[in-house]
């Protein structure tokens, strides 16, 4: 497969692969609420028309001519590599989150693999009673 498509099909599997985990981690932790998906569903929506911005910049960009910007573009700014690198990055930080959710004890290891505060990583009854979805 092309490197490129690649680029757009992992922050994509990443994307639905969070939406899964947060479901799950939700009905774990007796905490499904259909508002609260719904925000998130809308959220992971934007991420991908931000992908598809992305690569609409970076491709745009290169079609005007030099003049017409003002200035020389020596080869293509990856703006869409860019952005996908971002979703994919936060997209498998939330994930970890969520695995946090389900087990905190493989949780708090992956998030010491991978650097991400242990803090980030923590179960439903620990959080505030004011924090809690139910």
């Amino acid at each position: 497969m092309n490197i490129e498509y690649m680029q757009i099909v992992l922050p994509c599997i990443a994307i639905c692969g969070d939406i899964l985990s947060g479901f799950v981690a939700a009905y774990v932790n007796n905490c499904v609420d259909s508002e609260l998906m719904k925000k998130g569903i809308f959220n992971k929506v934007a991420e991908l028309f931000t992908i598809l911005v992305g690569f609409f910049i970076q491709y745009s960009i290169t079609i005007f001519p030099e003049e017409a910007l003002g200035f020389t573009i020596s080869s293509t700014i990856p703006i869409g590599t860019g952005v996908c690198a971002y979703v994919l990055v936060t997209e498998i930080v939330s994930i970890i989150e969520n695995i946090g959710l389900m087990n905190p004890e493989l949780g708090k290891k992956l998030s010491t693999i991978v650097g991400i505060s242990p803090t980030k990583v923590y179960k439903e009854s620990e959080l505030k009673e004011g924090d809690k979805h139910e």
